[in-house]
This record gives C-alpha cells, structure tokens and sequence, in this order.
C-alpha cells in the first residue's frame, strides 16, 4: 500500500480576479529558498499583494500566469 502525503495548505486568498490562490508550506519553501533566495517578505505581504495589487503582468513564459506587483518600503 502507498503512503499518501498529506498536503498542508499555508494560506488561501482570491485573488483580484476572483480565482483562489491556494499555497502550501513546501511551495512557499519552494519559492523563498529557491526560485527567489533575494526576496524578504512576509506572507502577509504576499497576500495583500494578491488581493491589492498595484500592477498585474502576464507572464512572458506562459500567458495563463498572472505576476502580481505590488510597491513595498524598504526597510533599512
């Protein structure tokens, strides 16, 4: 018998279109230790991005991905 993994959802949150972003702990992982290392930022932040974004781009690679900017102060 396979051992099924049980998936942990970090955060769900629509987005400005209506659509769910749902994202779990390994993913977020994912993200932060590995596809974007220079990023600093708390998951609150990357929420109120998703639901306030200043700006929205279409992704270059693949034009069914949505990219969400928002403008953050530095903190120094």
């Amino acid at each position: 018998m396979e051992s099924i993994e049980i998936i942990k959802i970090l955060f769900e949150v629509k987005d400005v279109f209506g659509k769910l972003i749902r994202t779990t702990n390994t993913y977020w992982n994912k993200i932060f230790l590995v596809k974007h290392k220079e990023l600093n930022i708390e998951k609150k932040k990357v929420i109120e991005t998703i639901e306030n974004p200043d700006e929205i781009r279409v992704s270059i690679q693949d034009k069914y991905i949505f990219l969400f900017y928002k403008k953050l102060e530095k903190i120094i």
